[in-house]
C-alpha cells in the first residue's frame, strides 16, 4: 500500500510539475486536496505545520530568555551608575531614556491575524530588543563597565545565533515551505471574512500592488500581461517560489513515507522470521526464561536485538519520568517507539488496555525531547485465540503500526486455530472503554454461536409450553 501511495504521488506531482504559469497555481489547488485527503499524507503534511511552529516556537522562547537576562543587565547598570541613563531624548529625538529602554523590553503581544493563514513569516520581531541591547551596550561602554558589557556581548550573540537558527530552518525546512504554500494558495483563494477585518486587511498588505496579487488578476479576473513585462517577470518569479516551495513538500513527503515503509518493512520482517524459524524458540523463551525478566521483556529482547542488527539503536526499558517503554530510538529524526505484550489464553482487554499504554506514552514523550514518531504494537501470540487488528491506527497527529507475531504451536496454528476476534479501530482510538469483568467479547464467531443457541433455546421453550 505504501508503495501504492509513493506512485500516486509521483505521477501527481508529474503532472503538476509540467504545468507553467496560472495553470500551475490553478492545478496546485487539486493537488493539495489530495494530499490531505489521504490520511498517511494529510499525517505527514501536520507533522511538518507542528515542526515549523516548534521552530518559531524555539526562538520566541529564547528571545524571551535573553530579554529576561538583558532586563537584569540593565537594572545593574542603572543601580550602579544612573548617571550614564539620559533623562531626556537627545537633540534628534531619539529616546534613550530609562522608561523607553524598559518600553523596549517589555514583551510585545504577538498578533497572529498579521498573518492571517498560518505561520509564514520567518519570526515576528519588530526589533525593539535588537535597539534595547544596541542602546544598553553603548550605555554599558559609556558607563566602562567591564563585567555587564561581557554579559551584554553575550545576550547579543545569543539573539543573533538563536535568529540565524531560524533562517536556516525557514530557508531550507518543508515546514517552512509548507507554511508559505498555503498562505499563498489561501490569499489567492480565502474564504468569506469582514472587509474590514484584521485577516482580510493583512491578506490585502500581501496581495495588493504584489506580484501575488498579479497572479490573482490574471487568474481569477481573466487580466492579460505583456509578455516579457515588469509584470510578468513578477508573475514568474513568484510562480517559481511556489513550484520550488511545493517541490521540497513533495520531496519531504516521499522520504518520511519511504522511512516509515523502511522501518515498518523491517517490523515486518522479523515477524516473518519469528513465524517461519524461531517460533519453537520464542516459546521456550518465553516459557523458561531465567532471571526476573517477564515473558514480554524476554520477547521483546529478540525484537530490539534484531532492530539492532538492521542499523539502527534501540534503547529498551529506558526510565522517562516515571515510565518504562519497552523499546525507544529517540536519537534519529525517524524516531520510534515500540510496546510489546503477549498472550496464550484470551485476553481481549488486557490487549486492549496494551493500546492505551501506547497513547499514554506517546503522551508522556510528546515535548519532552524525545518526540517519536512512530509508534510500533508488537503482539505476540503463544496461543489462545486468535485476534485481528487493523495494520495502522491514526489518531491525529499520531501513528501506531499493531504487528501480530503468531508464534503458537502448530496446532493452534493455520487450519487448526481458533476462531478469530477481530478488533474494530473504534476500540483502539484513546480513550476508547475497555471491557472488564469474566464477559469481556472474546470472539466474533463465539458471539453468533451464543447468540444462535440463545434464540434456539427459546423456541424450544414456546414449543414445550405450546405441547
Amino acid at each position: 500500500m505504501i508503495e501504492d501511495l509513493v506512485a500516486v504521488i509521483d505521477r501527481s506531482w508529474s503532472v503538476l510539475e509540467s504545468r507553467s504559469g496560472p495553470d500551475f497555481v490553478l492545478s496546485s489547488f487539486p493537488f493539495r486536496e489530495q494530499l490531505l485527503r489521504d490520511p498517511r499524507t494529510s499525517q505527514i503534511l501536520s507533522d511538518m505545520r507542528r515542526e515549523n511552529e516548534e521552530s518559531l516556537a524555539a526562538l520566541t522562547t529564547e528571545l524571551e530568555r535573553q530579554r529576561a537576562t538583558l532586563g537584569a543587565i540593565f537594572d545593574e547598570l542603572v543601580a550602579q551608575k544612573p548617571a550614564v541613563v539620559p533623562t531626556v531624548p537627545d537633540e534628534h529625538g531619539y529616546d534613550r531614556t530609562e522608561a523607553a529602554i524598559r518600553r523596549r523590553l517589555e514583551t510585545r503581544p504577538r498578533e497572529t491575524v498579521d498573518d492571517a493563514w498560518g505561520v509564514a513569516q520567518e519570526y515576528d520581531d519588530d526589533d525593539r530588543l535588537g535597539q534595547a541591547v544596541a542602546i544598553i551596550k553603548g550605555l554599558v561602554d559609556k558607563a566602562e563597565l567591564d563585567e555587564l558589557r561581557a554579559r551584554t556581548d553575550v545576550v547579543h550573540q545569543s539573539i543573533d545565533r538563536a535568529k540565524r537558527a531560524r533562517r536556516i530552518y525557514f530557508e531550507t525546512s518543508s515546514g517552512a515551505a509548507l507554511a508559505r504554500v498555503e498562505r499563498d494558495l489561501a490569499d489567492l483563494h480565502p474564504p468569506i471574512n469582514e472587509p474590514n477585518s484584521h485577516v482580510e486587511l493583512a491578506r490585502l498588505c500581501r496581495v495588493n500592488d504584489k506580484p501575488l496579487g498579479r497572479i490573482y488578476d490574471v487568474v481569477f479576473k481573466n487580466r492579460r500581461v505583456a509578455p516579457g513585462s515588469d509584470d510578468a517577470k513578477s508573475i514568474e518569479h513568484k510562480i517559481g517560489e511556489l513550484r520550488a516551495d511545493l517541490q521540497r513538500v513533495v520531496e519531504e513527503i516521499r522520504r518520511r513515507v519511504g522511512a516509515e515503509r523502511s522501518l515498518l518493512s523491517v517490523v515486518n520482517r522479523y515477524r516473518q522470521k519469528c513465524q517461519w524459524y524461531d517460533a519453537e524458540r520464542l516459546r521456550a523463551l518465553a516459557e523458561n526464561g531465567s532471571g526476573a525478566a517477564t515473558p514480554e521483556d524476554r520477547l521483546s529482547e529478540t525484537l530490539a536485538t534484531y532492530l539492532f542488527d538492521h542499523g539502527l539503536n534501540p534503547l529498551t526499558r529506558p526510565l522517562f519520568g516515571r515510565l518504562l517503554p519497552d523499546i525507544v530510538d529517540a536519537n534519529t529524526k525517524f524516531s520510534f517507539y515500540v510496546e510489546a505484550k503477549q498472550y496464550k489464553q484470551g485476553a481481549p482487554a488486557y490487549l486492549l488496555q496494551g493500546m492505551q499504554q501506547v497513547w499514554d506514552m506517546l503522551d508522556h514523550l510528546r515535548g519532552s525531547g524525545h518526540d517519536v514518531l512512530e509508534a510500533f504494537y508488537v503482539i505476540y501470540r503463544r496461543g489462545g485465540p486468535r485476534y485481528s487488528f487493523p495494520p495502522r491506527v491514526q489518531h491525529r497527529d499520531r501513528v501506531v503500526h499493531i504487528v501480530v507475531v503468531d508464534i503458537a504451536a502448530p496446532p493452534q496454528r493455520g487450519s487448526n486455530a481458533p476462531p478469530t476476534r477481530t478488533f474494530e479501530v473504534s476500540e483502539l482510538l484513546p480513550g476508547a472503554a475497555i471491557p472488564t469483568g469474566a464477559h469481556a467479547p472474546s470472539t466474533r464467531a463465539a458471539t453468533v454461536r451464543r447468540a444462535k443457541k440463545r434464540r434456539r433455546g427459546r423456541h424450544g421453550a414456546q414449543g414445550g409450553r405450546g405441547g
